[in-house]
């Protein structure tokens, strides 16, 4: 149960913007395009926030980001 919440933790931490694209990608199983659709964004607006999303959800997790 532990790590379900240092998970929720780490995706609380993240701004809206960067954990909703991380989110319906990651949980939901979303494509990028159906993503783009759903909030107004570019293909590669989405591609931009979900890297990012990434690598700031590693951070917050505590994990380092070459691994």
């Amino acid at each position: 149960m532990s790590r379900r919440l240092d998970v929720q933790a780490a995706l609380d931490a993240l701004p809206p913007k960067y954990r909703i694209p991380l989110v319906l990608h990651t949980y939901a199983g979303c494509r990028v395009v159906e993503i783009a659709e759903t909030l107004g964004l570019s293909e590669s607006g989405v591609k931009s926030r979900l890297s990012r999303a990434r690598a700031k959800f590693r951070r917050a997790y505590g994990q380092e980001e070459d691994q």
